[in-house]
């Protein structure tokens, strides 16, 4: 039990690839087109099914590996099928539950493991889903503050602070005086944020569900990526 708690993963660098980013945002965009007004039992294959061929090479390491991420997109088609709502969450439950016991690295076989090593694989997965965020805006941070944007920057600071006062003011001033709001609301477009809000939050959970499974794939020993920025220091006067 003591080797079984004590089995990690080699430890490598945290560091998500442009690669892996790209891959982590056509996920997002799968689970997006496959949930976003669509029948509930439809996205579970769709999504599974791209996850599973994006990311074949970090989650699959051995057949047995390979054999318990079909049998999760498997598994996963009877949701579409189904119309019953209980049996098409337990089959959804069941399919992530087998996709994430193939991407978490162990030492033993699923087959011949303990009680207590499932255990740990689902605290794995809660604390690969709290490392996700850092593993995805990490290199995303250092690529950002590697630009040199010179005179540019003071403009685009600039522009962040006047576009939405004069946003704010000429909403208010529309609002209150008449002539002004119908020489303004006509050249304005018109948008729709329901859509719009909709589809972040389909794009990012199925991101999120992604890097996830991801970061939990690398094993929880893999080190922290450090931030590009140096934490402040306090000086002896």
């Amino acid at each position: 039990m003591a080797d079984e708690l004590d089995m990690l993963a080699s430890p490598r660098t945290v560091s998500a690839s442009p690669s892996t980013l790209g891959k982590i945002a056509i996920a997002g965009v799968a689970f997006d087109v496959a949930a976003n007004g669509q029948m509930p039992g439809l996205s579970a294959p769709v999504f599974l099914l791209v996850t599973a061929g994006l990311f074949w090479p970090d989650i699959v390491r051995s057949r047995e590996d390979a054999c318990f991420v079909c049998a999760a997109v498997g598994l996963s088609v009877f949701a579409a099928l189904r119309a019953n709502p209980v049996l098409v969450g337990l089959d959804v439950v069941v399919a992530l539950c087998l996709l994430a016991i193939a991407a978490i690295p162990d030492a033993r076989s699923n087959f011949r493991t303990s009680l207590l090593s499932y255990f740990r694989k689902a605290v794995m997965l809660c604390m690969a889903g709290l490392r996700a965020p850092a593993f995805v805006l990490v290199p995303v941070a250092r690529a950002t503050s590697r630009l040199h944007l010179g005179r540019a920057r003071s403009w685009l600071r600039a522009a962040a602070i006047a576009v939405p006062i004069m946003v704010v003011f000429g909403v208010l001033l529309a609002s209150a005086d008449r002539v002004f709001g119908d020489l303004v609301t006509p050249a304005l477009p018109h948008w729709s944020f329901g859509p719009v809000i909709g589809h972040l939050f389909f794009f990012g959970f199925g991101a999120a569900a992604a890097a996830t499974l991801v970061r939990a794939a690398l094993g929880p020993s893999a080190p922290e990526p450090g931030l590009p920025w140096s934490s402040p220091e306090l000086g002896a006067a």
